[in-house]
């Protein structure tokens, strides 16, 4: 709301102004809507958050939904990971992530490429079975795993337990 000399006057819609204002150029745009002083309001774009008169894109490998109204709704895309409204890094080894400012490990002995964005690329590393996203358990005697894949060694052959190779079958 403003003050005018001739009384109590609003703001347009989706506006507001401090208290004492007087003209409608001291009016401006409520968070999550940008545009002139004193003029029509626009809502804010996904991919960007805005207040007042401004509009701002958010981070590299960010995003947002549309209306919002500060830095911090931009949340780090799937595969990414990074303080909200921050810089966004490309999910680091061994975990996956979904998007915002955490990330989640791979289970035990298993791993995952950089940029990960579910568990089931988290793959059993050699010598452990188990599907994608684990649990992973340790190979038994006389197979071999890959891939989290268990094969049995040929017949009259053997390896130990923890085997990842055919070669290991003697």
């Amino acid at each position: 709301a403003r003050c005018a000399p001739r009384g109590y006057t609003e703001c347009p819609a989706l506006m507001s102004s401090t208290a004492g204002s007087s003209n409608l150029d001291d009016c401006f745009c409520v968070p999550g809507y940008f545009g002139p002083a004193g003029g029509s309001c626009t809502v804010c774009p996904a991919g960007s958050w805005c207040a007042g008169r401004e509009k701002h894109t958010c981070p590299e490998s960010s995003t947002s939904v549309e209306g919002s109204g500060v830095a911090t709704d931009c949340k780090c895309v799937v595969s990414f990971v990074g303080p909200d409204g921050g810089d966004c890094d490309v999910c680091p080894p061994n975990e996956w992530c979904a998007g915002g400012s955490t990330s989640t490990s791979c289970a035990d002995d298993s791993s995952s490429p950089h940029g990960s964005d579910v568990s089931t690329d988290c793959i059993c590393d050699g010598g452990y079975e188990g599907d994608a996203g684990g649990p992973c358990t340790l190979c038994e005697a006389d197979t071999f795993c890959a891939s989290g894949q268990l094969s049995v060694c040929a017949m009259h052959s053997t390896s130990s337990s923890g085997s990842d190779d055919v070669n290991d079958c003697k």
